[in-house]
Formats: C-alpha cells, sequence, structure tokens
C-alpha cells in the first residue's frame, strides 16, 4: 500500500486552518453573541480568541511529540490508554459527521430558499461533490480550499473597511450608557469561542505536510491569531452599523451589516460569500475526518481497510467514502441540529481532556527535551499553567453550555 503524499507546505496547511476557523461561524454567532454582550460582543471575540490559543498550545506542545494524524487518539491515549485514546477519535468522528451533515441542510435550506430545489437532494449532492474532490487529490482540496478561504476573508475585510466609511467618528468610540454584566460577557465569549472551532484540525494534516515539525505547529497559532484580529474587528464594525436588538434575532448579521454599508444591491452576495464559508467547512470536515480513520487504522487490524492509500490520488479513498457514507446516513435522522449541539458539547470534553494529557505528562516528567522545543513547554517545566488554564476554560464551556 502506498502511502499519503507530503505536499502540503505552510501556506497549504495555514489556508486549511484559516478555512476550517472562518467556516459558518462568524456568518452566523455574531448576532447570538450580541445578544449577551450588546456593543462588548468584540470583547467577547477578543476572550474566546485567548482560550483558543490556550487551546492551541496545549495541541503545539503535544504535537511535537506524536507525528501522527491522529492527533487526539495519540494525545489522549498515552495518558489515559488505547481504549479511551479510541473512545475519543470515535466520538471525535462523529462530531465531525453531524457538522458535515448540518452545515450540507444548512446549504440545502439557502438552495431550497433562492431556487426552490429540494433541502435534502442538495445537501446530498454537496456532500458527494465535496467527497469527489476529496478523492482526487489533497492538493485540489488545498486549492479549492485557497480560493473559498481567499474569497471569505476578502468578504470580512470588505466589511471592516466599509464599516470604517459609515461609522460615525463621534460614535465609534463611545462608551455605552449601560455596562454588560461581566457574567453575560463570559458566557458571550463562550458562545464565541464557537467560532473558532476548526483550529484543532491543523495536527491531523501532519502525515502530508512537507515540514510538519515547523509548519504545524506555526500555522495552528497563526491561523488563530489571524482570524481572532478578523472577529474582533468585524464583530465592532457589525455592532456599530447595526442596531444590536436586530443582530440578537438575526440569521444573517453579516448580509445585514453589508445592507447598511453597501445597500440592497450588494449585500445579497455576501449572503453568497456565507454559502462559500459554510460550503469549505463541509469539504475540509471530509478531508481532516477521513484522515482521523485512516491514522488509527494503523493500531487496529480491524481497522486495516481503512488504511489503503490509492496509487494514483495518493488518498485515503475508502476512509474518505466512510465518513461520506456516515454523512449521507445522518441526513436522515431528525433533530440534527440539537445533535450537533450536543456534539459541541462533547468537542469541549475531549478537548479538556486533551488539556489534562498535557498536564499529567509534564507532572509526570516525561518527553522534557521535546517539549521544551516550545515556548510554552519552557514556561509549563516548572508548572503546566497554560494546559490547566485551557482545562478550566473547557470545563467553564461545558458548564456553561450545560446550564442554558
Amino acid at each position: 500500500m502506498s502511502e499519503l503524499s507530503k505536499q502540503l507546505g505552510f501556506w497549504d496547511i495555514y489556508l486549511m486552518s484559516i478555512g476550517q476557523i472562518i467556516g459558518a461561524g462568524i456568518f452566523i454567532l455574531i448576532g447570538k453573541t450580541a445578544k449577551y454582550a450588546n456593543n462588548f460582543t468584540w470583547l467577547s471575540f477578543l476572550i474566546a480568541g485567548i482560550f483558543s490559543i490556550l487551546s492551541g498550545f496545549s495541541y503545539v506542545e503535544l504535537s511535537t511529540i506524536f507525528k501522527r494524524n491522529a492527533a487526539e487518539n495519540d494525545y489522549i491515549g498515552s495518558v489515559f490508554g488505547e481504549k479511551i485514546g479510541l473512545l475519543s477519535t470515535i466520538i471525535l468522528l462523529l462530531i465531525g459527521v453531524f457538522t458535515i451533515t448540518t452545515v450540507a441542510l444548512g446549504m440545502g435550506e439557502y438552495i431550497n430558499k433562492k431556487f426552490n430545489y429540494s433541502k435534502l437532494t442538495s445537501a446530498i449532492l454537496i456532500i458527494l461533490l465535496y467527497a469527489g474532490i476529496n478523492i482526487i487529490g489533497v492538493k485540489t482540496s488545498s486549492n479549492v480550499n485557497m480560493v473559498s478561504t481567499a474569497i471569505e476573508f476578502l468578504g470580512l475585510v470588505a466589511i471592516i473597511l466599509g464599516g470604517l466609511f459609515t461609522i460615525k467618528p463621534k460614535s465609534a468610540f463611545n462608551i455605552p450608557k449601560s455596562i454588560v454584566p461581566s457574567g453575560k460577557i463570559i458566557y458571550s465569549s463562550l458562545i464565541a469561542m464557537f467560532a473558532y472551532m476548526g483550529f484543532e484540525t491543523t495536527v491531523r494534516l501532519t502525515e502530508e505536510a512537507v515540514n510538519p515539525n515547523r509548519d504545524i505547529p506555526l500555522a495552528l497559532i497563526a491561523s488563530v491569531i489571524t482570524t481572532g484580529i478578523l472577529y474582533i474587528l468585524v464583530s465592532w464594525i457589525v455592532t456599530n452599523v447595526v442596531d444590536v436588538k436586530k443582530l440578537a434575532n438575526s440569521a444573517t448579521p453579516i448580509e445585514d451589516a453589508a445592507q447598511v454599508i453597501f445597500g440592497n444591491k450588494i449585500s445579497p452576495l455576501f449572503g453568497l460569500i456565507a454559502f462559500v464559508a459554510i460550503s469549505n467547512t463541509v469539504l475540509l470536515g471530509l478531508l481532516t475526518n477521513s484522515r482521523i480513520l485512516h491514522s488509527i487504522s494503523e493500531n487496529f487490524p480491524q481497522l486495516s481497510m481503512f488504511r489503503y492509500v490509492n496509487k494514483v490520488t495518493k488518498t485515503p479513498v475508502i476512509a474518505i467514502l466512510a465518513v461520506t457514507l456516515l454523512s449521507l446516513l445522518a441526513l436522515l435522522l431528525k433533530n440534527v441540529e440539537k445533535s450537533a449541539v450536543f456534539a459541541s458539547w462533547l468537542f469541549f470534553a475531549i478537548l479538556a481532556l486533551v488539556h489534562l494529557s498535557l498536564m499529567i505528562l509534564h507532572l509526570q516528567g516525561k518527553y522534557e527535551k521535546e517539549f521544551e522545543k516550545t515556548f510554552t513547554g519552557k514556561i509549563n517545566k516548572k508548572f503546566p499553567i497554560f494546559p490547566l488554564l485551557g482545562f478550566l476554560s473547557c470545563v467553564g464551556i461545558m458548564t456553561c453550555c450545560f446550564n442554558h
């Protein structure tokens, strides 16, 4: 059997990570965060960005030890045992499947409203289309992602630049008359953190990276910082040009902002940009989840069929088809949205285990030399402060989500 092809350079990985993070999050979540944080929504995205960087630090350190696409399976399994590692990976695969399905249905809804075409049929065709792109080759997937990410990025930059000319100078930096309680800002930041989900998928491209030791950690942190800056500026602009109460009840906050900034003729273009952003989530979801399945199959003979890599395309075809089939089957389930919310809660449980695993490895004194190759590893040498903060932030998110 042939191996996965090492074709991804820094820019491929960096843009894939940005494409995975931006996805549907920022185009939907601004309204939900504004419901609680009002004009302090930008602060919520800043706090969420800090939480995400803390998680990114843990992934960077662990990626210096474990060099496979299996990522969380290796991280958690090294501390809690192979069975727990496998269980966490299965949960991640289910999360990925529900994400792909929910996003595809969202796109189907968009097509239904615009062209009166079947929502379910549209979702099926979308999943099959991006599965085909994934099978053709990882470089093809990367090129499609580059175009999609560029469209998303330029769209958000246009909102920022256009907003700067729309906002009145006197009101731009006014402190709101009513101060939002800190509790609401924290809860709002926990919602905003969902917009950063996807950064962790960067490490699942390790086996296809030309220089994984340098490019994986660098791309991971750089993508979180880049999207963080973008989110803060966009949320500040949007909450200044659109009434916060309207935002709280809006399903298309970015398009609403574009309507104020650019007018009715141009604003639908931003609905299309949101469509591209969401579709890119399907593309990268199929890619990264198939790589998890391909990678863990090495340790389990029962899953050996998923280790197959096509000699021509250099892609794990059977793993891609398996994730595609699961995503198509999930379209038949009822209450997919509720399942997706539950899957998001499970994601933070896995993330908490990743932080806890790193804390334990530090306290056990394992891999000291490897950890010291990163600046966070040097800081955590005396006491694993970053993974502790990351663990506490995940527990906080899980608690708040459960209570609401």
